[in-house]
């Protein structure tokens, strides 16, 4: 049976804190360096991608309780981002 996570956005928007869903454990937080818009897990919950204030995407593994920072996506827009969703392919 594979983990369940929720997050929760920090007091000042900058990080972001996973918990597990069933014993509610703090089980990863992740510094974002930047004000977060948005967050998704991938399907299998290894992963999550980050929307930040200045227009990048950013991803980061959940292997770690800091979280491992794996690539980011810059300028892909011109205006602001808010928010990010994920297909099932």
């Amino acid at each position: 049976m594979s983990e369940s996570f929720f997050g929760i956005i920090g007091e000042y928007g900058n990080n972001l804190m996973v918990y597990d869903t069933e014993s509610i454990i703090l089980k990863h937080q992740i510094q974002a360096g930047h004000v977060l818009r948005s967050f998704e897990f991938n399907k299998n919950a290894t992963e999550v991608i980050l929307v930040t204030d200045d227009l990048k995407i950013k991803f980061f593994s959940l292997a770690k309780f800091e979280g491992v920072y794996l690539r980011e996506l810059a300028t892909v827009h011109r205006g602001s981002i808010n928010s990010v969703d994920l297909s099932l392919n």
